[in-house]
């Protein structure tokens, strides 16, 4: 395995080099990465508020070599969590209202987002 700024690790005979997202029903998100798979636990803590447990499990995990490159997927992760958090919010602040204008999801990635958009009431 060959980690460097910006690669991925990737596991030895896998053969996967993309990324791969399930939903699982009904509060289950399950990532698989080239070099991890994660986990999202989707919590309803109110009406209108949720908490998101993350979890991650790598390949050769024990490895002090694989270290760095782990804490960087995480911090990664982290990162891109924090960004999207306030369209996250948006989206949910639409469901809310009822009204919601197609545009702005990822059908492809946010197939569920996109179900709860347009549900009816």
């Amino acid at each position: 395995m060959k980690s460097g700024d910006g690669e991925r690790l990737y596991a030895p005979g896998t053969g996967l080099q993309e990324a791969l997202y399930f939903w699982i029903f009904p509060n289950l998100m399950l990532n698989v990465y080239p070099d991890n798979v994660s986990t999202n636990l989707i919590m309803p803590i109110s009406q209108d508020k949720t908490l998101t447990v993350f979890e991650w499990f790598f390949h050769d995990a024990a490895s002090s070599e694989s270290k760095g490159a782990h804490r960087k997927a995480v911090q990664f992760s982290d990162e891109v969590h924090r960004k999207t958090s306030g369209c996250a919010k948006a989206s949910s602040e639409g469901c809310v209202r009822r009204l919601t204008i197609a545009g702005g999801i990822r059908l492809r990635r946010e197939n569920g987002v996109h179900s709860l958009s347009y549900a009816p009431a």
